[in-house]
């Protein structure tokens, strides 16, 4: 006979097993309405799991779910957010049920997620009041995904992203795997790719989370690579290395929100950090074609108008990458040019000119503010050209320019200049008022040095007003005065004596030996007026000879038309004399004898040397009775014409132009 507690026993094991048969034939599927209607609930969007729903029971019960579809936001561009082919979790019931959601393991099988924001800048992850309640957020021990995509697509037109991510397996136990990503897409129309690595995702549970990340991309002809740690989405803060290459700064307008001017290819690397709208890179070191560079830098868009904050240094400045301030293309013979630059130079090269028709961005000087400080403490000049070193405070505001001053170091000496362009209109206007400073004569004019290698100081002043959205459009149109001076000093005697073809004192002086010539006075005063400059004094007055100008510069042309009249206070019985003529264009310039005087006395010549060898001279014979000039008046008079001449505006240009 069968003893009572058998008959419970038998009983309890019928129950266990009916309930063991239930669970295993258990048709999970018939949850998955109710468990989208929970998603529903707590975000506030459409879910829907097509797919079947697999339950594998253990105290951390395997969930699998197939075909899950979240909805997007009704402002969103398409129905769905997010679909993922394969859901697959852990559950911890211990933990259920003391009221905590714990998942030991996560994993998405192929999901596909659209992220984007409207025109107020709020994303379609960000759910319903619902699903911020913190309660309700799981803790994940470990989160896989395999064979991921995520579009981006901001608000902002002609940017999109498309990436696509796997994770690694952890290096070991308790590791957090890694994310791997690539991509491509476009930023403001232009290409770009992208890869690179991250934490897990699991770092992200809390909200405002860093998210350490290391990533290279590349857009057109630029390259970035950041390591350091970012917040995604919001991107509220940014704190890494960044490290910056590519063909031409300006290249990074609008992501730095002013009139960059072109330049050769770039490398630098230093400290990004972004606060709230602030980015700064702090520190930055590296090169800009053939000079070095460094400063910090920063951009600020919490203004009204963004505004561009800088100061910068380079030790070692090539003149050739400074080519971009006037339109030119920079960096001499540096390899690498971007598209753009070769086509400009190639224009360039064409028109035979040297002023660039390239006209400035007016677009680019209104998109917003800038206060730039910069200094080249040594300027590395080819040829003759005698820069020391150069610096200006430039400061851009609501369309206008301004160099505060502009300082270049030449000669042993200084030009100081105020400058201001106004782009506000349609046709950039243009003024100007330098200083010229102490510069030396022996190196403006190396070829004029005295032997023993003293000479004068030059100084002065010019005054301009133009018009014109290129430089090649502001010389044409230029208005102005110029005055140079110099009193006292020494010149290289044969020199001054070739500039009269004197052969004999040259021979004399040779034979003899050279003595250094004094100066008395140097001077150059001149008025331009739509682009024709015409010198009003043009006199240098030494012991040797007395030599005067007159003609005219086109600006507009790029033309020399200047005579040089050298008249000599030195007795000579063999002169062919001048004068000079300076012509040809500003690219190739000639400077030579005046032929037709010349071949006069030539001709006089000959022809008295057949009567008498001796009436050869008479012709060649100069008595060097050249008048010293009023050197203090011409001295006086170039200093007034400068100071007290009003510049008058310049008409306005014929063809606006406002495109780069």
């Amino acid at each position: 006979m069968v003893s009572k507690r058998a008959k419970i026993l038998v009983a309890f094991g019928a129950i266990v097993l009916v309930v063991v048969l239930a669970v295993a034939l258990f048709d999970w599927n018939i949850l998955r309405g109710a468990a989208a209607r929970y998603v529903r609930e707590k975000t506030g969007r459409a879910f829907a799991i097509n797919g079947d729903l697999n339950v594998k029971l253990s105290m951390t019960p395997l969930i699998e779910i197939h075909d899950v579809i979240l909805g997007n936001a009704p402002w969103g561009t398409q129905a769905r957010m997010a679909e993922v082919a394969r859901v697959a979790f852990r559950i911890d019931l211990r933990e259920l049920f003391s009221g905590r959601i714990v998942l030991p393991y996560l994993e998405l099988s192929e999901p596909t997620i659209l992220l984007e924001t409207n025109a107020e800048n709020i994303g379609n992850w960000q759910f319903t009041q619902n699903s911020k309640d913190s309660a309700a957020d799981p803790s994940i021990g470990e989160l896989r995904i395999n064979k991921g995509r995520v579009g981006f697509r901001p608000s902002e037109r002609h940017t999109a992203i498309n990436l696509a991510f796997n994770s690694d397996a952890a290096g070991q136990t308790g590791a957090a795997s890694v994310l791997r990503f690539s991509g491509e897409g476009f930023l403001r129309n232009q290409p770009f790719s992208l890869a690179g690595r991250g934490e897990s995702l699991l770092s992200l549970q809390e909200a405002g989370d860093s998210y350490r990340i290391n990533v290279s991309a590349r857009a057109g002809n630029t390259e970035v690579i950041f390591q350091g740690a970012l917040v995604p989405f919001k991107l509220e803060t940014i704190d890494g290395q960044l490290k910056l290459s590519g063909k031409d700064l300006s290249d990074l307008y609008p992501m730095i929100p002013t009139a960059l001017p072109w330049t050769p290819p770039y490398s630098i690397a230093g400290r990004l950090i972004r606060d709230g709208e602030k980015w700064t890179l702090q520190k930055f070191t590296g090169k800009v074609g053939d000079s070095d560079l460094s400063g910090d830098f920063s951009v600020d868009r919490s203004v009204r108008r963004p505004s561009v904050v800088a100061n910068l240094v380079s030790r070692r400045l090539s003149y050739t990458d400074l080519g971009g301030f006037v339109g030119a293309v920079p960096g001499g013979e540096t390899l690498g040019k971007s598209p753009e630059q070769q086509r400009q130079a190639a224009q360039q090269a064409a028109t035979g000119r040297v002023f660039s028709s390239h006209p400035y961005n007016l677009e680019r000087l209104r998109a917003g503010d800038a206060d730039v400080r910069f200094r080249g403490e040594q300027v590395i000049a080819s040829g003759e050209w005698p820069l020391d070193n150069f610096s200006t405070h430039l400061r851009l505001q609501e369309g206008e320019l301004k160099f505060l001053p502009l300082d270049f170091g030449v000669a042993g000496g200084h030009i100081v200049a105020n400058l201001t362009l106004d782009a506000r209109k349609d046709v950039i206007r243009t003024s100007g008022d330098a200083t010229v400073r102490n510069l030396e004569l022996k190196r403006m004019l190396p070829k004029l040095k005295s032997g023993q290698g003293s000479a004068g100081k030059f100084g002065g002043r010019f005054k301009l007003a133009t018009a014109g959205n290129s430089i090649a459009e502001m010389a044409g149109a230029a208005n102005g005065e110029l005055a140079l001076m110099m009193a006292g000093g020494q010149m290289s005697t044969v020199a001054l004596l070739l500039s009269n073809i004197d052969l004999a004192n040259v021979a004399a002086t040779l034979l003899f030996g050279e003595k250094n010539a004094l100066v008395r006075c140097v001077v150059v005063s001149a008025t331009a007026r739509d682009g024709i400059v015409v010198p009003n004094h043009f006199v240098a007055d030494t012991s040797e000879v007395n030599i005067r100008g007159e003609g005219k510069i086109d600006l507009r042309n790029e033309r020399y038309d200047l005579t040089l009249t050298p008249d000599s206070k030195r007795m000579s019985v063999l002169a062919l004399r001048g004068p000079i003529a300076v012509g040809g264009t500003f690219k190739n310039p000639n400077v030579g004898p005046v032929t037709g005087p010349l071949a006069t006395r030539a001709g006089t010549a000959l022809a008295l040397a057949a009567i008498n060898p001796f009436l050869a001279l008479v012709p060649l014979f100069d008595p060097g009775d050249a008048p010293d000039s009023n050197c203090a008046g011409l001295i006086q008079s170039a200093k007034k014409n400068v100071s007290q001449k009003a510049v008058p505006k310049p008409a306005p240009t014929r063809r606006p132009n406002s495109k780069r």
